[in-house]
């Protein structure tokens, strides 16, 4: 009867074993497309299948989660998958090759032990294990902090939690544990590597992010004030103040930047008449926070006018990729700023504090959604006429 059981136990690691290659290959299959997007340029471009501009996948893929250590996260995927199928062919392997042991003799009444699985299964247990809870981390930074979903991402992120479960059925017993919680350890460990340096919290406890720019990069800005002193235009003893608090996602935003915000710059700040001051209220998702920190480093280089002319140009939908990185990156390019010193200031996560304090001003100052406006003090919600503002500015 134990010689029966051990058989059965080892048909069924046998099988278990050649599961999990069978999905390792399909999983390799789904890192390695992911990996030749990657070379290709991402899925910024038209032609990817499931993915292209405006996708879930690049709206995923353009952020700054999808690196880990500056290595893409579809290469190590690719690396992981590749080292599960070899682990997972050379299990099938010396599952096959092993037997029931020998027979016990009646006078010994120990327990026989059952046969023992080989170190490579494992190891793929423990590797399984990582990868899955690596990739369900992924997963809810792209539901929690991106707000989208990418459909190659979640079907790499489903077979590597089936790899997982099938190497556990495979390993049934204590063994599992061993395995399991490395993996485990080895996941979190990845997602705190990767969640740190792209959220921005990078910064040692107790010192301010590193807020003033290097030498050559334009204008030092340490403080709320400092950057809104950039965000303002106009003579500082204006006989009028407007002030709006904006979202480059907002739709009704974009309007009042061109009936409102644009003749008031040409006309009225032009003529001496209305000092003007932008603030940033990103509230509408990742990608209004990525687009004010962008404005805040094109301002740093005297450029935020132009630059706010070219976002809310380019918006086209709320996180729907119109403000990844690399989109940011290009309209700084466009818009004639010093590409290198942008990218630094944008991908160091500089302004993040101050776009984070800009909005918190707001909701302070009784702000609820964008646009807002402030004329001479006096709050206006809403996408106001032209008219209203000077109105207000100038009196009856």
């Amino acid at each position: 009867m134990v010689g029966m059981a051990e058989a059965l136990d080892l048909r069924r690691r046998r099988r278990l074993a050649g599961a999990a290659t069978l999905l390792a290959a399909l999983g390799l299959a789904v890192a390695a497309y992911l990996s030749w997007i990657e070379l290709r340029g991402g899925p910024s471009e038209a032609g990817a299948l499931l993915c292209g501009p405006g996708s879930g996948c690049a709206a995923a893929w353009e952020s700054p989660y999808a690196r880990l250590a500056g290595v893409p996260v579809a290469v190590l995927g690719a690396g992981a998958y590749l080292a599960l199928l070899i682990l997972g062919l050379w299990s099938t392997r010396a599952v096959a090759r092993s037997g029931p042991a020998p027979r016990q003799r009646r006078r010994d009444r120990r327990p026989e032990p059952r046969t023992r699985a080989p170190w490579t299964m494992v190891a793929a247990s423990a590797v399984a294990w990582a990868g899955a809870v690596f990739s369900l981390y992924l997963v809810g930074v792209q539901v929690g902090v991106l707000r989208t979903l990418c459909p190659w991402c979640t079907a790499s992120a489903v077979i590597m939690v089936a790899l997982a479960v099938l190497y556990t059925l495979a390993l049934a017993g204590p063994l599992p544990r061993l395995p399991l919680a490395a993996g485990v350890a080895g996941g979190l460990a990845l997602a705190l590597l990767n969640y740190v340096p792209a959220s921005g919290t990078a910064t040692p406890a107790g010192l301010p992010p590193q807020e003033g720019a290097a030498a050559g990069e334009g204008a030092v800005v340490a403080t709320l004030a400092d950057l809104e002193s950039l965000l303002t235009i106009g003579d500082p003893s204006a006989p009028a103040h407007v002030e709006i608090y904006s979202d480059f996602q907002c739709p009704y935003c974009a309007m009042a930047a061109e009936q409102v915000i644009a003749p008031l710059r040409q006309e009225d700040v032009a003529q001496g008449r209305i000092r003007l001051t932008f603030h940033n209220f990103a509230f509408l998702g990742q990608e209004s926070q990525w687009a004010a920190e962008a404005a805040a480093c094109a301002a740093v280089q005297g450029r935020f006018w132009e630059y706010h002319d070219r976002l809310f140009a380019s918006a086209l939908g709320e996180n729907v990729g119109s403000f990844t990185f690399s989109r940011l990156e290009r309209l700084a390019r466009e818009t004639g700023l010093d590409a290198a010193a942008f990218q630094r200031c944008l991908e160091d996560r500089r302004m993040r504090r101050l776009i984070d304090e800009s909005r918190q001003e707001g909701r302070d100052r009784g702000v609820r959604a964008t646009p807002t406006f402030f004329v001479n003090g006096r709050k206006v919600e809403g996408l106001v006429p032209l008219s209203e503002i000077r109105r207000l500015a100038y009196g009856p």
